[in-house]
């Protein structure tokens, strides 16, 4: 009886023991599997966190390319209005060079003595001449189309020490001639900037679709 006895406390302890250790591994199990899923969690926030960081950035370049290009076509637009106004003085400029006896006309055999001289050319002479009667007069010159090629070729801003000096209509139609040069270098740069800005624009719609991936 005695060993029948011991031998059942025996086998009720081994089972108490497996119940204890089937309970412990149960914990251990949904412990880790929490852990497990708390760690993907946070990775899958941190993923989103990073995405939204560089959507952030894109948008940011985005903003500055965008900035940098508008500033660059008012910077140019000035640029142009002050060409303009140099473009005319010169054609001014021009003819007062041409009116060699200061009478208010230029006639053909002025245009031709002074052409070489800075006055009129042949081409300003004859879109100038809308009557055909040879002579063109103030009121003529004025009626001219805006000098949209002559503007372009006046992009140039004067430096300080040369504008100081350019006291005439004359000299200023130098000085507008001499910014010829310049023009080819401030379109490249303009048009530079508008391609980038662009590229800039099109990226945050690419990185959105990166994002809406990750978040799947």
């Amino acid at each position: 009886a005695e060993k029948a006895a011991a031998e059942k406390a025996a086998a009720e302890k081994a089972a108490a023991d497996r119940v204890a250790a089937e309970k412990a591994a149960a914990r251990k199990a949904a412990a880790d599997s929490k852990k497990a899923a708390a760690d993907r969690v946070a990775a899958l926030l941190a993923t989103a966190e990073k995405a939204a960081a560089e959507k952030a950035a894109i948008e940011a370049e985005a903003a500055a390319e965008k900035a940098a290009a508008e500033k660059a076509a008012a910077e140019k637009g000035a640029a142009e209005r002050a060409a303009l106004e140099e473009a005319v003085a010169e054609r001014e400029a021009a003819f007062q060079i041409s009116d060699i006896d200061g009478d208010g006309v230029v006639t053909r055999e002025e245009q031709r003595k002074m052409a070489g001289r800075g006055g009129l050319t042949a081409m300003q002479f004859a879109q100038a001449d809308a009557d055909a009667d040879g002579r063109v007069t103030q009121s003529e010159l004025q009626a001219m189309p805006s000098p949209r090629a002559e503007l372009l070729a006046a992009l140039a801003v004067l430096p300080p020490d040369r504008a100081a000096r350019v006291k005439s209509l004359r000299e200023r139609a130098i000085a507008a001639r001499l910014a010829k040069h310049r023009v080819a270098a401030e379109a490249a740069s303009a048009a530079a900037l508008t391609e980038a800005a662009a590229a800039a624009r099109a990226a945050p719609a690419e990185a959105g679709g990166a994002e809406g991936a990750v978040a799947e």
